[in-house]
């Protein structure tokens, strides 16, 4: 800025006087950077962020920062000094899920208030299940149970991710869980289930996943073949060498 003052006499032909003065006003603080971005990846960590505050006094001005309310996932570390000073913020997902979150820092001193914007940036675990099905056959009654069969369940980007399993069904058990890369293990029970298809769901979760994923028991209970006639009746000549056949016709639903 620059002004002039200028002195005159009134009381005659007066002589007059001027003078010029100049000067720059100084801001009575200063933040940077004014935004920030944090982003969470499931395994991995979000390094802490320094924000600058300083002043163009040449005496320290003693500032205080504080974050918006909800913001319950941001840490201040050094939110009160004097400049030139230094805030160290932190972020923590531990309670958030995937999503985006905004808040604002407020740092406040020498009569002037400057805002921090800070967006946190939370990515989820996704599930993959392979197969997404399983299948099984039972002959009732009496028939051999099927044998257990396994599907893999794997997460990105992020691997050693604890997961559980769970059936919708009471004739169908399975492991509880693991840690991807790993096996779920599932066995059916058909006990006396009537002749029929049936089908269980078996979900897969995982904290902070984005999804859950399905594995589908299909169960097919058919009556056990018959054969008709039940007995086979073989007459021969000694010495013959023609051969004798007779015909077997299995009858049932899971027979041509």
């Amino acid at each position: 800025y620059s002004y002039t003052i200028k002195v005159t006499d009134t009381s005659g032909t007066p002589p007059s006087g001027s003078q010029i003065y100049s000067g720059t006003i100084v801001s009575g603080l200063t933040v940077a950077p004014t935004s920030l971005t944090f982003r969470y990846q499931p395994g991995e960590t979000s390094p802490s962020q320094q924000i600058g505050v300083t002043s163009g006094t040449a005496t320290g001005i003693a500032y205080t920062a504080a974050a918006g309310s909800g913001c319950q996932w941001l840490g201040l570390s050094g939110a009160s000094g004097n400049t030139p000073g230094t805030i160290t913020v932190t972020v923590d997902p531990t309670k958030l899920t995937p999503a985006t979150y905004n808040c604002n820092i407020a740092v406040t001193g020498g009569g002037t208030t400057q805002n921090v914007f800070v967006t946190f940036v939370v990515n989820g675990i996704t599930l993959q299940a392979t197969p997404s099905s399983l299948n099984y056959t039972f002959f009732s009654p009496g028939g051999q149970a099927p044998a257990s069969q396994n599907f893999s369940v794997t997460s990105s980007p992020a691997t050693g991710v604890s997961f559980t399993a769970a059936a919708g069904c009471s004739w169908t058990t399975v492991s509880p869980g693991g840690v991807t890369p790993g096996n779920v293990s599932v066995t059916v029970n058909p006990g006396a289930l009537a002749p029929n298809p049936y089908s269980c769901p078996i979900t897969i979760t995982a904290t902070g996943a984005t999804n859950s994923p399905q594995v589908t028991a299909n169960l097919l209970v058919s009556s056990a073949p018959v054969a008709v006639p039940s007995t086979l009746l073989f007459t021969s000549k000694q010495g013959s060498t023609t051969p004798d056949s007779r015909n077997v016709t299995l009858n049932g639903p899971a027979t041509p």
